[in-house]
């Protein structure tokens, strides 16, 4: 339960900021796993967008850039990093703090996010990526990828998105189907 003005989530955020700054190359998966999950059910919880929460969230945008967790591989990981960077980009709207080219990275670890998204078989990363889905419809970030010139990743992310709805269509066909003859 979140307190009236956020302070634990604030401590929480700051302190697995600057526990990942600290570490001067990336800590490893485990470690990863547990700051990263502290810090995606703590960024939520701060409903308000306020840029004074600026000094509270960039220890961890810094060690998210400085540690390259935008470009990792380990799939636990990059689910976290998004979730944690999508909370960031809502926080810190419409100014965030990223340059163009990390604006990139990020749109480009959120569509390959949604590659997955036909994937329902862990409820967890299912929700986990519906979650973002709905951020991302909710502040309009495919306005910024226009503004940045990411066009080519929203064509495709949009690709994706008519792959996954042709692929439950065949589903649901096949399971109705199914229903008729049986």
């Amino acid at each position: 339960m979140a307190d009236d003005d956020g302070k634990n989530q604030k401590k929480v955020i700051k302190d697995v900021g600057k526990q990942l700054l600290s570490k001067h190359k990336c800590p490893h998966k485990d470690l990863l796993v547990k700051l990263l999950q502290q810090a995606s059910k703590a960024l939520p919880e701060l409903k308000t967008q306020s840029d004074s929460l600026r000094p509270t969230i960039k220890p961890l945008s810094d060690s998210i850039l400085k540690h390259g967790l935008l470009h990792q591989k380990d799939k636990d990981v990059r689910l976290l990093v998004t979730v944690c960077v999508c909370e960031i980009l809502r926080i810190l709207a419409p100014e965030p703090g990223f340059t163009d080219e990390e604006f990139r990275d990020i749109f480009r670890l959120l569509v390959d996010m949604f590659a997955d998204l036909a994937d329902t078989k862990s409820q967890y990363y299912y929700s986990k990526r519906v979650e973002l889905l709905e951020t991302i419809a909710k502040y309009n970030f495919c306005v910024r990828m226009l503004d940045i010139g990411c066009e080519d990743l929203i064509l495709e992310m949009f690709n994706i998105f008519f792959s996954v709805i042709r692929e439950f269509t065949i589903v649901l066909r096949n399971h109705e189907v199914w229903v008729l003859i049986g």
